[in-house]
């Protein structure tokens, strides 16, 4: 700040010193105001998970996130920080004046403002080094991956221009791995497989939004927020596996991560392995893939350029989503009229829904069934209690929204895969805030961000004509899983034969190993 006030002084002109204020004012109040805000609503500093976080929200998105954002709690801390900078200023004037007539008081100042300068000086060239370091040392540093991770602290608290620098070189780096990504997909199309002329029905994949297990009457939640899913059960239609965790707690990331065959816990990134969806296009299958979050490759800060990218545009997806819709009941209809055109043969369809993503009062139609008396939590704040039953209706809105996607394919040989990406936090389980937060050593924290609901639906026409594979998918339920292995779950249900399968990494699989299950932070769910 010294030094930027320092340029508005050596400049000579007026106009020029007057546009150098201005525009140091500007850029640093800029970032006082989203760092405080960072701070007092998710008690850290802003990052990059933070920024990822607020570019995947995609226009439909933006009102819940500007609403949870300028809180009453933002708008009282963003008060206080005036007061306290207006006092600031006044005691700053009050201490110039003595200065100018006390000599020693004058001195002390001098010398503690040349420690301060020194000090900041040697923190400069410190976070130099961490802008001049390899992307791929500083990000093992902020993943957890070495002991060393005072550098991506010291630069998470770094000034507007250190920060501001770092944040571009990550994003750069991210596009990069994106290139490299895209590098390796041709692959998939010249790649020996031997495909499963057998196997003929549909795979369906349903990827939910922050839906928390805990809130769902599947897992034990007391209220009846999935009554239609619990009927599948109860039917012998839908088996509930108990032990599936998520690689990450931000959309992005999981996308990445669980579309592509890496694993996670075993130190492999996303951008150096393939697309299972075109492995299942080249075993047979006409791939769809409709989408509420995003349409087109501008749709988001990075897993639309991965979902219509040129390559699957060209070779994997035979149908892609045009429109977003505010809910997701309109959304499944308009995915319906699109599948009566689809091609003739099998199918696997990828849906990928708005969820329970917050505000969670603005992701169901018509009347609530829940009210805050029917939250039993031990909250003292109606509001808090209103924030849960919001929830709750949106997830009892979502459990309709999955079985007309269900009813969709009741009739047809199917085999349906529903999971969320992520779990979210809510005021009776935590810290609202926390998904930005990390927590690691606190259990129920990690139980709500990674720990997620997943389950299989078989149509009757499926368990009737394959009962081996039915057979294998019941004996999985309670076998511990990791969510970036779905790939080769899939491709496990395909039958295809190709060297990129790997059947100790099928949860379905007889001949599956489970191990070690660490998250993308480095954080063991286990």
């Amino acid at each position: 700040a010294y030094l930027a006030g320092l340029l508005a002084v050596v400049v000579s002109r007026k106009w020029m010193r007057i546009a150098v204020k201005t525009a140091v004012y500007i850029y640093f109040g800029f970032f006082a105001l989203v760092e405080t805000g960072c701070v007092i609503l998710f008690d850290k500093p802003l990052g990059v998970d933070m920024i990822g976080l607020a570019l995947e929200t995609n226009p439909a998105e933006a009102g819940g996130f500007f609403e949870a954002y300028f809180s009453a709690r933002l708008l009282t801390g963003w008060m206080s920080a005036a007061v306290i900078l207006a006092l600031a200023s006044c005691t700053a004037l009050l201490l110039r004046r003595i200065c100018r007539r006390s000599i020693p008081v004058l001195s002390l100042c001098t010398v503690l403002a040349a420690i301060v300068m020194a000090a900041g000086v040697c923190q400069m060239f410190f976070l130099v080094r961490g802008l001049t370091a390899p992307p791929s040392s500083v990000r093992g540093m902020r993943h957890g991956d070495r002991t060393d991770i005072t550098l991506p602290i010291q630069l998470n608290l770094a000034d507007p221009l250190f920060k501001t620098a770092d944040l571009l070189k990550e994003y750069r780096q991210i596009y990069a791995d994106i290139d490299r990504w895209l590098a390796i997909q041709p692959t998939v199309a010249d790649s020996a497989m031997e495909c499963d002329s057998v196997r003929d029905f549909n795979i369906v994949l349903v990827i939910g939004e922050s839906f928390i297990r805990s809130h769902s009457s599947l897992y034990g939640y007391r209220l009846p927020t999935n009554p239609l899913l619990e009927k599948e059960l109860k039917a012998g239609r839908l088996v509930v596996f108990s032990d599936m965790a998520t690689p990450a707690n931000l959309t992005t990331e999981v996308m990445r991560n669980i579309l592509n065959l890496n694993d996670v816990s075993a130190g492999e990134p996303w951008h150096e392995s393939v697309y299972f969806p075109a492995l299942v296009k080249r075993a047979g299958w006409n791939v769809y893939h409709f989408d509420n979050q995003t349409v087109g490759v501008g749709s988001d800060s990075g897993i639309s350029r991965l979902f219509y990218s040129d390559f699957n545009m060209d070779y994997t997806l035979d149908g892609v989503s045009d429109s977003l819709f505010a809910y997701d009941g309109p959304y499944v209809d308009y995915t319906r009229r699109k599948l009566r055109k689809r091609k003739p043969g099998k199918c696997m369809v990828m849906y990928h829904l708005l969820g329970q993503h917050f505000p969670a009062s603005g992701r169901f139609e018509g009347q609530p069934v829940f009210s805050a008396d029917d939250v039993k939590a031990r909250l003292k704040d109606k509001t808090d209690r209103q924030l849960v039953a919001d929830y709750d209706n949106a997830t009892l809105y979502n459990d309709h929204v999955v079985a007309r996607i269900i009813d969709s394919w009741r009739d047809t040989p199917t085999v349906l895969l529903y999971f969320s990406d992520h779990g979210e936090d809510l005021p009776d389980l935590g810290t609202v805030g926390g998904r930005v937060s990390s927590n690691p050593d606190d259990k129920a924290w990690l139980e709500r961000q990674y720990h997620i609901p997943f389950m299989v639906w078989m149509s009757d026409a499926f368990m009737q004509h394959y009962p081996d594979l039915a057979k294998q998918i019941r004996s999985a339920s309670d076998r511990s899983g990791m969510l970036d292995k779905l790939g080769y779950i899939v491709i496990g249900l395909t039958g295809a034969k190709t060297d990129f399968y790997k059947a100790g990494r099928d949860m379905f699989s007889p001949d599956y190993r489970p191990e070690p299950r660490i998250t993308i932070g480095g954080f063991s769910c286990d």
